[in-house]
């Protein structure tokens, strides 16, 4: 019954079409094809299903008697995977969904748009890359994401950049032999010793005692033999594992269960327990990881293989120079007395050793004392003396009295203090307001006294004018017999017949 079903479906996407075409006077553009057009068969979408490349209406197919009819079962379209995400609200990831035709589906709903960018964190601060000196900035990692379906930005990791980098000055040996941590490690180390300066913390100083450099050192060791757990496998290095075969026998070249395997080639140096903290055997302190290993000859019992251990010897690794004497400064020079010039001074210094017992660095702080000299020369001491008029000042090295005033009205003075006040007001003829008058029958100066107190000056006691004033009469000169020629100034003129003379105006 499935054929008669499709061949309706196709005859009204057919007959559709064919109206479509001819209301448009079969001139439909591609854009307008486009709208009609669909490609997930069986998609639904409103009031429309995709039926032979066409979005054709389920009414129209009833009013073109090409619905279900009782002899033609309901067929369930599912949604598409676009319709999925976006009924469940996802637009990016996995999505694992029942469909409304009940069948577990696992979709796909895209990736998120956008790309990774970095952001500094911090300042950039003085580094060490080897024994370089760089300058080193943090940066975070941010990138596009999708979380529960939804596109955000995630956290993507911290790094540091170098930049900048420049050798410190040293003189080193031959790099040494490198180390593997395996027989596929694709990476290892070596070491070398240096004099010279060394990088710590950024910068380049002066080391007390030669240092050990050590550096990476890259290799191949795909298709190498390696030795497995497994008695009945052999291994091959591939991407820096021990990759395991089978193998089988009963020898020492081939032994083992279902592969056979050449015991005699997991003969080598092993590891002993983990590696533990330990002091470097360098000549400068320095803490180190140390491995204990075992060199195992091994060979077959029948079934397996088995070892004997037949030496010894531990290698050391990410050694860590222990940090060098480093002092703060001196505190300020202490001597015995206020004027003393000898004294001492001291600071406080610290320095890292390598502790046997526990293998790590440890700080030792001393306090160092050396002597020193002080300028006191012009600094005040104390005489002890009750004489206000002196004070002590520190010269070479002993305290001297020199005179002092504290310049205030009542202790003015250098030799001696005086009390200003003490003195008695004086009355002081003001020059510029004299001019001639009569005055008991006398040719006077006429003028204004101006009352002076007394205060402190810049080295003794000074008159200072008030603003009190009175009237006063200075340099009289008694008439005699004769007149002076009137000249509109007061002058001695007769007063009568015995000739008197007087001041007149």
């Amino acid at each position: 019954m499935g054929t008669p079903r499709t061949s309706s479906l196709a005859l009204a996407a057919l007959i559709l079409t064919s109206a479509l075409l001819l209301l448009a006077g079969c001139s439909f553009e591609s854009a307008q094809l486009a709208s009609v057009r669909c490609e997930q068969e069986g998609e639904v979408r409103d009031d429309q299903r995709c039926t032979e490349g066409y979005w054709v209406k389920t009414d129209d197919l009833l009013d073109l008697g090409l619905g279900d009819t009782a002899d033609t079962p309901d067929v369930c379209v599912p949604e598409s995977d676009s319709a999925l995400c976006a009924d469940h609200g996802a637009v990016c990831g996995p999505l694992s969904v029942t469909d409304r035709c009940g069948e577990p589906r696992n979709v796909e709903c895209g990736s998120c748009p956008g790309e990774s960018y970095e952001r500094e964190v911090g300042d950039p601060y003085p580094c060490c890359e080897g024994n370089q000196t760089c300058m080193c900035q943090d940066v975070e990692r941010f990138g596009p994401g999708c979380e529960d379906g939804t596109c955000k930005e995630i956290f993507l990791g911290q790094e540091t950049r170098t930049s900048g980098c420049a050798p410190c000055a040293a003189e080193c040996d031959s790099w040494g032999e490198c180390s593997w941590s395996s027989t596929c490690a694709l990476t290892g180390e070596r070491t070398r010793s240096c004099t010279g300066q060394a990088c710590q913390a950024g910068a380049c100083v002066d080391a007390d005692a030669p240092f050990n450099e050590t550096e990476a050192c890259p290799r191949d060791t795909d298709t190498l033999s390696c030795a497995v757990p497994d008695a009945c496998s052999t291994g091959t290095c591939g991407a820096g594992e021990c990759q395991s075969s089978p193998r089988c026998e009963g020898t020492t070249e081939s032994c083992g269960c279902e592969s056979c395997e050449d015991c005699s080639l997991r003969d080598g140096w092993y590891n002993r327990g983990t590696a533990e903290p330990c002091c470097g055997t360098g000549s400068t302190a320095s803490s180190c990881l140390c491995q204990t290993r075992e060199y195992r000859e091994y060979s077959c019992d029948g079934t397996a293989c088995t070892y004997e251990v037949t030496n010894t010897d531990v290698i050391q690794s990410n050694c860590t120079t222990c940090q060098p004497k480093s002092c703060v400064d001196y505190s300020p020079c202490e001597t015995g007395s206020t004027c003393g010039t000898q004294g001492t001074r001291t600071r406080t210094c610290q320095r890292e050793i390598c502790e046997p017992t526990t293998g790590e660095c440890t700080a030792r702080i001393n306090v160092e004392e050396h002597s020193c000299v002080v300028d006191t020369a012009g600094r005040s001491c104390d005489l002890n003396d009750t004489d206000s008029c002196i004070m002590g000042v520190c010269s070479e090295g002993s305290c001297i009295s020199v005179p002092v005033c504290e310049g205030t009205n009542a202790s003015c003075g250098c030799a001696t203090c005086e009390d200003c006040t003490q003195r008695a007001d004086e009355w002081i003829v003001d020059e510029d307001s004299l001019a001639d008058c009569c005055h008991e029958g006398g040719v006077c100066q006429c003028g204004q006294e101006v009352l002076h107190t007394w205060r402190c000056g810049d080295t003794g006691c000074e008159r200072y004018p008030t603003a009190t004033v009175r009237d006063a009469q200075t340099s009289c000169t008694h008439c005699q017999h004769g007149c002076i020629e009137p000249g509109g100034s007061p002058c001695c003129r007769r007063t009568g017949s015995d000739h008197d003379t007087s001041c007149q105006q």
